[in-house]
């Protein structure tokens, strides 16, 4: 079978002459079978854009929470995170939508297969399994294997042909099209191509297309779409996940012993065909236990009950980070009061806070930025802060500056730079479209080039990346002063006038994005009701914490007829109730 890109005025007579049991995945677009004695024909044709085989896809197969810190971050804010409010599109196999992990929150349900309306998941269970990962409530098993986003709802889009158990190679365009129109704001997908590994498919190009669009937040909404990297380990990432925009997941070990900064051996490695660092993150895949479909025939992992089994794979990784980006997205927009964000906001997020796996040697070909931990990206300690930049564009040639006053030293600063860049070409050498530049300037006058790594950190000098479209600087030990952030448009070469980025920054006395704390006096409590001149009175006062953030030092002053009593210092985490308690004697009527 071979996919036809024609121009749409003679889209359906080169459709009618060339190609049998035809259909159309997107506008100008065919997909159908050819004989291969008409090729020399159809690439004549000026109709004809493009001619590809259509890909053959493959599916990517309770301590994953703790390993991303899902568990100390989820109750860490008084609203908490749980994935409340967010909708989240999986495309895989089909939905066991009756286990009850999923307990009503199923709010879409639909075959993308044509001629296959059904969306059970008969085979193997894949989709289950991995919808469960994403936002499973744990019902069946008192809440021990739940997943990541538990309160968000879904929206399933079955890919599998249940007569032939194949996956169905739907129009990328189109799938992410609808599932953004039904207000998904996250869409994962743990599938890829058999063949091409490394390389940049027409359905990467579809995936940066929609996700460059929706980053457009002048005018939309983002959606954050992840891919699985593959288990083909040396045989390197599968389209799409060699997509740009997206954030392609490799798996590391998950229990069994194996600590979580070993990769999962089968995890596939990058770079891409054009030198790209991919994966992007990694996120535990490996003895996932998660739910079992009822009605699938070949649901047998390496340990199973009767509503949960274990796969391994990126397949399992990557609803993982997806339910972790569903978390950042709820924590941006609900407690920290922002707009909804860029996808690459998102991605920022996941890689500032990522730990590096093992030997410090940041961004490799296993892991990419390391391992996806979100105490890291949004619990920050102390004095350190995170700042984010998600509403800023530039042009050819403009540049935008930020500066960061670090007053302790003992600390990294690190700074994540991520654009959403203009679809590439499957026909070209080289995929970034426009290249922004970040550049950091340390107190002293010396200057970091993003991406320019040795050993885990950055260093000075060197050249700048004019491939990747992530950017990242750490400093293990910045110094005391003001540091520049400087991001450029270097070279402008999309279509569109405008280039839209995200920035995330985390160190000593960077703005912080944590929400300030809010502070109401619950109840007040006299011991006598009617004070006597010299008659001591004790009383007490409830302070609720009721915002979502912290602060390490409120002082709350008590004072009578004017006089100040005492000043009483105290320490508020979010939620927390404090009791004050004072003693004063009246000395003079009123």
């Amino acid at each position: 079978q071979y996919q036809t890109e024609l121009f749409e005025d003679s889209l359906e007579d080169a459709a009618n002459e060339w190609l049998v049991d035809y259909w159309s995945p997107d506008i100008g677009r065919m997909w159908g079978e050819i004989s291969t004695g008409d090729l020399e024909k159809i690439i004549q044709h000026p109709s004809v854009a493009y001619i590809s085989p259509v890909p053959i896809l493959e599916l990517m197969n309770n301590n994953a929470r703790n390993h991303m810190g899902i568990n100390s971050v989820e109750n860490t804010f008084i609203t908490g995170l749980n994935g409340s409010g967010q909708k989240i599109a999986v495309g895989d196999s089909g939905l066991d939508n009756d286990h009850g992990d999923f307990n009503g929150r199923v709010a879409g349900l639909t075959s993308v297969t044509p001629g296959d309306s059904s969306t059970a998941d008969p085979s193997n269970g894949h989709g289950t399994h991995v919808a469960c990962t994403v936002l499973g409530s744990g019902m069946r098993s008192a809440g021990t294997y739940q997943g990541i986003a538990p309160e968000a709802s879904l929206y399933f889009q079955a890919m599998e042909d249940d007569d032939t158990g194949a996956l169905y190679s739907y129009g990328i365009n189109s799938m992410l099209n609808s599932a953004y129109n039904a207000y998904s704001r996250i869409h994962t997908n743990s599938w890829g191509a058999q063949s091409g590994h490394g390389s940049y498919s027409t359905q990467s190009e579809d995936a940066d297309d929609r996700v460059s669009i929706w980053d457009e937040y002048w005018q939309y909404e983002g959606m954050t779409v992840l891919f699985a990297a593959g288990n083909e380990r040396n045989e390197g990432v599968s389209p799409p996940g060699t997509a740009k925009n997206v954030i392609t997941i490799g798996g590391h070990v998950n229990r069994y012993g194996g600590a979580p900064d070993d990769m999962y051996y089968w995890s596939s490695i990058g770079p891409t065909d054009d030198g790209r660092i991919k994966p992007d993150l990694t996120a535990p895949g490996d003895y996932v236990r998660s739910c079992r479909a009822q009605e699938a025939s070949d649901a047998d992992g390496t340990w199973n009950n009767t509503w949960y089994l274990e796969y391994s794979g990126t397949s399992m990784s990557t609803p993982a980070a997806a339910g972790s980006a569903a978390l950042v997205r709820e924590y941006l927009m609900e407690i920290a009061g922002r707009p909804a964000p860029q996808a690459a906001l998102i991605k920022a997020l996941l890689i500032l806070g990522a730990i590096d796996m093992g030997t410090r040697d940041i961004p490799n070909n296993n892991e990419g930025w390391g391992r996806v931990n979100l105490v890291n990206s949004l619990v920050p300690d102390d004095d350190v802060g995170i700042f984010v930049d998600d509403r800023t564009r530039l042009s050819s040639g403009q540049q935008t500056e930020y500066t960061f006053d670090v007053t302790r030293v003992g600390e990294p600063l690190k700074i994540v730079l991520a654009w959403s860049d203009y679809p590439g070409s499957s026909s070209s050498n080289s995929q970034l479209r426009n290249d922004l530049d970040l550049t950091v300037i340390n107190p002293n006058g010396q200057v970091y080039y993003g991406n320019n790594f040795n050993n885990g950190r950055s260093v000075v000098g060197g050249s700048k990346d004019s491939v990747n479209n992530v950017e990242v600087a750490l400093i293990d030990n910045a110094m005391t002063g003001v540091w520049v952030v400087r991001v450029k448009d270097s070279s402008h070469g999309g279509s569109r006038f405008y280039q839209p980025y995200s920035i995330a920054v985390r160190g000593v006395n960077v703005n912080d994005l944590s929400p300030d704390p809010t502070f109401i006096v619950d109840t007040f409590d006299v011991s006598v009701p009617i004070p006597q001149i010299g008659e001591e009175v004790g009383f007490s006062i409830d302070i609720i914490n009721q915002g979502a953030g912290s602060i390490a030092e409120l002082k709350v002053l008590a004072s009578a007829n004017g006089v100040t009593l005492d000043i009483k210092t105290l320490s508020m985490t979010a939620g927390e109730i404090a009791t004050l308690e004072w003693l004063w004697t009246p000395d003079i009527e009123g």
